[in-house]
């Protein structure tokens, strides 16, 4: 093993250095965005074991991890359909089984009757037995006196093939060397915050945090760890901010930079987006005139428009996009509006075709499900109409694609969209750059706002077009689900058309809930006379888009679905939503899917129908949604409920660049972090070293 003189800086230590870190366990950390000693001590655990305590069998708690220690009474192997390897203990308070589903047959020789074992896992209740599977475990003689650890147990993000025990093993070998200064860390690791920005929280040692983080004291349990108030956690969060902030400020100078074209909104005496505003058989709301005079300053500039339009769900974004598109045409560029799925671009299509027509510009659909003769054809005629506005898919990104002259980019739920994706499309602007307008039909709290998109400018529409009319929610007992289904006949019989939402597709032993695949069967056979739809995640997407076509165009009554139906299929005739299991969703989910029905003056009602007994958060979900109407009202309340990554879906997607923050809790240190990154701006050697080690190999592509 290579080892460095304590003169030597910490980075300059490869990882194969480091014990348990060989040439193939490289590769995997690698994985991790881990290349570098320091890049290992900032990868930072997201929760804890705790195994500095024994906790008797017979205080234990359902769904807990444990620490137990207790005498083996017996070890049997059982034959169901596969084997079952059983082992029972017991201590002064109580009695625990033991389970493996997959062993070693020398295991069950180790597992002998009087011994004691030391286990730790998550327990849980089986027809009134407490056990535990697949436990970590250790056996001892019975007089053994089991040996506790001295700190909490840091579990880490990992990649497949890595255990926890290489990250945990190599990260405290490391701070073991920096605590006993074997290592010189003042190049990595030192205190950069300038003096005049020492406060409380800065002046707290950025070693002290990390120790505190990786190997928590004993005496601390594990909410207090993760707590908010943790100063340790404080610490590292604000810098993290303060990276962040450095890169939106990066990329705000950088959007400034770039160059679009400066479009002439008065081409005639009257201009060509107010003749299309006003042959609209509706009028703008005050909040989309808003935000189109916003969009409409960016779009005057010589600098590329950079902007978020959030919309609440039906709140009339998709004829601000056509306004903007108008304006584009006008001086001669094309305009590109991008949607996440073939249904959603055609109804942009169909919007268009009606709003606008074809008189003066021309307008194409591009999707992957044309023949090969439909897309040449299309591809020339692009290629041909400098004056025109496409509309379609991810189709729209792909090589052979060619814009001769696109001057401006609409990506409808953009969230819907990985950064890659966008700066692609991107990459297909003219010569001069290109205007790009992103909107989402998600509101998105303030603070995530801030964080999430302080390199955008925002525009927000709130209020819905006239003639809309609330729509009534209510909370249900699935107890009186047959009285459901006898209103959904009445609305049934007016010819109006239902959803129905479940949160499965088929039914598992693992949760008590109705598959939609089970309910589509109960609800064929009670509403008899009726065409009833089925949709879901795992159906091809020509299939799906089939269904949902049907639906939109009233050849299904009822549709019952999983939470793939679309965000912003709009279905006017549709006045019913059922949500089954609503207490399971979180509230902007539930408000997106509120948001399919209440789009005609129809009165129109969401029936949420919930398993008891609620949880606190539940009842406070429910009440939230049934009492307020306000997407932007629901996403903060939300925000308290969950997280941040949940709300924007980037846990999911992956595409959070942060480690440690969590918005939801930790968006009081925003303004802080922003002093510290203005006034760090100045200091290009410390914007570097923070930059580099929280946000490195994470954020790419930044303005897209």
């Amino acid at each position: 093993m290579t080892l460095l003189t304590p003169s030597q800086s910490l980075n300059e230590l490869p990882l194969t250095a480091i014990p348990g870190i060989k040439e193939q366990t490289e590769k995997k950390v690698n994985k991790l965005n881990i290349y570098k000693p320091l890049d290992l001590l900032f990868h930072l655990p997201h929760s804890y074991h705790d195994k500095t305590r024994l906790t008797p069998i017979g205080n234990i708690k359902e769904d807990s991890y444990v620490l137990v220690s207790g005498i083996i009474t017996k070890t049997n192997v059982s034959y169901a359909r596969k084997k079952i390897l059983t082992t029972y203990i017991e201590d002064n308070t109580g009695k625990l089984n033991l389970k493996w589903f997959r062993f070693y047959p020398n295991q069950v020789k180790t597992l002998k009757e009087g011994l004691r074992l030391i286990a730790f896992g998550k327990v849980n209740y089986n027809k009134n037995q407490i056990q535990m599977s697949h436990p970590e475990y250790r056996v001892h003689p019975a007089e053994y006196t089991p040996k506790l650890e001295s700190h909490l147990t840091p579990i880490y993000p990992k990649c497949d093939g890595l255990p926890q025990t290489v990250l945990q093993k190599s990260i405290t070998w490391l701070l073991n060397k920096i605590n006993k200064g074997d290592f010189d860390i003042f190049d990595p690791l030192n205190e950069i915050l300038p003096k005049e920005l020492k406060t409380d929280l800065t002046s707290y040692k950025l070693i002290d945090a990390l120790n505190n983080i990786h190997q928590p004291s004993p005496e601390l349990t594990i909410a207090n760890t993760l707590s908010p108030q943790s100063l340790s956690r404080q610490r590292l969060v604000l810098e993290e901010l303060t990276a962040y902030q450095l890169i939106l400020n990066q990329s705000h100078a950088k959007n400034k930079q770039q160059s679009a074209p400066k479009f002439n909104l008065n081409l005639s005496p009257k201009s060509a987006q107010q003749k299309f505003i006003d042959s609209l058989p509706f009028s703008l709301t005050a909040d989309q005139y808003k935000a189109l005079e916003e969009i409409n300053t960016d779009l005057q500039q010589a600098s590329a428009m950079n902007r978020l339009v959030q919309g609440d769900v039906g709140a009339g974004k998709t004829v601000i996009a056509l306004a903007a598109s108008i304006t584009a045409m006008a001086n001669n560029y094309q305009a590109v509006i991008m949607a996440p799925t073939e249904l959603l671009a055609t109804q942009h299509l169909e919007s268009a075709l009606s709003l606008i027509g074809e008189k003066e510009y021309k307008i194409f659909l591009l999707t992957g499900r044309l023949t090969k003769k439909q897309k040449t054809s299309i591809l020339e005629d692009i290629k041909n109409n400098p004056k025109s506005l496409i509309i379609g898919t991810h189709a729209l990104f792909q090589e052979n694609v060619i814009f001769p002259s696109l001057g401006l980019i609409i990506i409808d739920e953009q969230h819907r969209f990985g950064v890659h994706q966008r700066w692609q499309l991107k990459q297909k602007q003219s010569t001069e750059g290109c205007h790009q307008l992103l909107m989402t039909a998600t509101p998105i709290p303030r603070t995530l706002t801030m964080s999430w998109y302080g390199h955008m400018a925002i525009s927000i529409i709130k209020q819905l077009p006239p003639g809309r009319k609330p729509i009534t929610s209510s909370c249900i007992n699935i107890e009186r689900l047959d009285d459901v289904v006898n209103n959904i006949k009445n609305r049934l019989n007016e010819k109006e058309q239902v959803y129905w939402i479940c949160p499965l597709i088929e039914t598992s032993e693992k949760l008590p809930l109705t598959a939609a695949t089970a309910r589509y069967e109960y609800l064929s056979e009670q509403l008899q006379g009726y065409k009833i739809g089925l949709v879901h995640g795992q159906m091809k997407p020509n299939n799906k888009e089939e269904v949902m076509s049907s639906y939109k165009n009233g050849d299904i009554d009822l549709l019952v679905a999983t939470t793939v139906i679309e965000v912003g299929v709009n279905v006017p005739n549709a006045t019913v939503m059922v949500i089954e299991h609503a207490e399971r969703l979180g509230l902007s989910q539930l408000h997106q899917i509120r948001g399919r029905i209440g789009r005609s003056s129809l009165e129109s009602y969401c029936l949420m129908l919930y398993q008891g007994p609620l949880s606190k958060t539940a009842k406070q979900r429910l009440k939230t949604i049934r009492n307020s109407q306000d997407g932007f009202e629901i996403a903060e309340e939300d925000l308290k409920l969950r997280g941040g990554g949940e709300i924007l879906g980037t846990e999911q997607t992956g595409e959070s660049p942060f480690r440690l923050v969590d918005m939801s809790n930790d968006h009081r240190l925003l303004i802080e972090a922003k002093k510290l990154a203005d006034f760090i701006e100045k200091h290009p050697d410390i914007s570097e070293i923070l930059i580099n080690r929280w946000l490195k190999n994470r954020v790419n592509y930044q303005g897209t």
